[in-house]
């Protein structure tokens, strides 16, 4: 189901000007295509960017003429391992180096990863622990 669905003929049409669309948070993005705008009318294939997605999500915007419709490619999400290079706890910062110990590497940098923390929403092996007390 697409965020946006323009059903008059020629119904979308640019203007000039930047055209940029934002995803305000990954929710539940998985990896795959994901339809953003629909349209009727002329293809359109240009004149829109996306602008910098969610942290420690990759993908690119697609101009899907046969579809009809303006997507997503959700290519990689970027997953974070536990170094422990700082010290052995492990507590939670609010963003991605905001707050928090940075005991962790991304994945995707590996080997030789800048640190990073950890925060809410990361999914993490079973065999990690928390260090500390959590409030909800």
């Amino acid at each position: 189901m697409p965020l946006l669905s323009v059903t008059g003929t020629d119904g979308l049409v640019l203007a000039g000007g930047a055209h940029q669309l934002t995803i305000a948070s990954k929710g539940s993005l998985g990896l795959g295509a994901f339809t953003l705008v629909t349209y009727a009318g002329a293809d359109i294939t240009s004149g829109f960017t996306l602008n910098a997605l969610p942290q420690r999500l990759i993908g690119s915007l697609v101009y899907n003429t046969v579809g009809k419709s303006i997507d997503i490619n959700i290519t990689d999400q970027t997953q974070v391992l536990w170094s422990g290079a700082v010290d052995g706890n492990w507590d939670a910062g609010t963003g991605v180096n905001v707050g928090g110990t940075l005991n962790w590497i991304e994945k995707a940098n590996t080997p030789g990863a800048a640190p990073t923390n950890f925060f809410p929403g990361i999914r993490l092996p079973s065999m990690i622990r928390p260090c500390c007390a959590r409030s909800p």
